[in-house]
């Protein structure tokens, strides 16, 4: 008896191309060897392979220099009513940082190549704890075969779940909510800057929140002081200081700490905004950064090149995100679901310059 053979690498790539064509997602022509790669996440050898079956097979034919063009079409292609995805976030287009726009300019490339059109619903509200009136305007129009949503309030998240359409949430799911997340790993994220800091020498940390923080921003939260108590050391403490969207809150809170014995030697910050507002606040009062006091942000941010000193942060892979992030989506929209699960991705530690060993009691 013949003892049966997984299917090879390239067979797959053949069936998965075959069906691509028979489903009319491309249009004239199939696109190029390096860019089919990228997609199907194979080598370019494979692919080429794969494109010499289906020349063979007549499918589509080849020319030196030029890309494949399509043979035969799905007929029903040009009839079948385009897909759409709907991005539900609470910053309009023009405010988001370059960190989401890329991601958001890849899913709507990738997308648009796979025949499906991204819509943007920008609303403030979607992140509040009441929405008011949003969420059922938005139910009078929802025809779309996948949601993301991004920066939502656990109001909008429970909704969502509850109405069981396809949805992926960019960032984290609150506690409790039943939605598949694709999010940097805030928990290693929290452990690894208080580690960060303890492994200098700082007893004394300060973690600086938002008073309202997002999902991402508890988990962080609970990581840190986690690692910080971890071992039982009554010499380290930490110190949350939670501020309200203002500046000058942030600021007032900072003048309450102890600035003598027990002073914070070490700042945590979740984002790049605080961090700058306790730079220029602990400057102005002679504080050396980081003589006296090292920075750390979660969050990067262009701005964390140009601060002096260059502010320590997290940045996140933003290519390998973008690339998971669409696969998630297309998979979204195809199966009409996608498995319970957290897909986590752990951004890169840059040290720049506002880390420094804890200064000398």
């Amino acid at each position: 008896m013949k003892i049966p053979q997984r299917q090879s690498l390239l067979l797959q790539v053949v069936e998965s191309l075959r069906e691509a064509l028979m489903n009319g997602v491309w249009e004239d022509f199939l696109p190029g060897e390096r860019e089919l790669s990228r997609r199907l996440h194979v080598s370019r050898p494979t692919v080429r392979g794969a494109l010499d079956i289906l020349s063979r097979e007549k499918l589509i034919s080849t020319k030196p220099g030029k890309n494949r063009k399509i043979l035969q079409k799905r007929k029903s292609a040009i009839v079948r009513k385009q897909a759409t995805v709907t991005l539900i976030s609470t910053t309009p287009i023009y405010a988001m940082s370059s960190n989401r726009l890329f991601l958001f300019d890849e899913l709507s490339r990738t997308l648009a190549e796979n025949g499906i059109h991204l819509e943007v619903i920008s609303n403030e509200a979607f992140g509040r704890e009441h929405p008011g009136s949003s969420l059922r305007e938005l139910e009078k129009k929802m025809d779309s075969s996948a949601y993301v949503l991004a920066l939502s309030s656990r109001t909008t998240q429970e909704w969502f779940a509850e109405k069981g359409v396809p949805t992926l949430i960019l960032g984290s799911a609150y506690p409790g909510i039943p939605i598949p997340t694709i999010e940097r790993n805030y928990p290693a994220l929290g452990r690894h800057a208080a580690g960060t800091l303890l492994g200098r020498g700082h007893r004394h940390l300060a973690l600086v929140v938002p008073a309202q923080p997002l999902a991402g921003d508890l988990e962080t939260e609970m990581a840190f002081r986690g690692e910080v108590e971890r071992s039982g050391d009554p010499s380290r403490r930490c110190s949350i200081i939670r501020y309200a969207d203002d500046p000058a809150d942030l600021v007032s809170r900072w003048n309450q700490l102890p600035v003598d014995k027990g002073a914070v030697t070490a700042a945590f910050h979740l984002y790049p905004a605080a961090a700058v507002a306790t730079l220029t606040h602990l400057l102005s009062r002679q504080i050396a950064v980081p003589g006296q006091v090292s920075m750390l942000c979660r969050d990067g941010n262009p701005l964390c090149q140009w601060l002096r000193p260059r502010l320590a942060h997290y940045s996140l892979p933003l290519g390998q995100f973008a690339s998971r992030l669409s696969s998630l989506v297309l998979e979204m929209v195809k199966s009409g679901s996608l498995p319970m699960r957290k897909n986590t991705i752990m951004p890169e530690f840059d040290p720049a310059e506002s880390l420094q060993q804890a200064p000398e009691a």
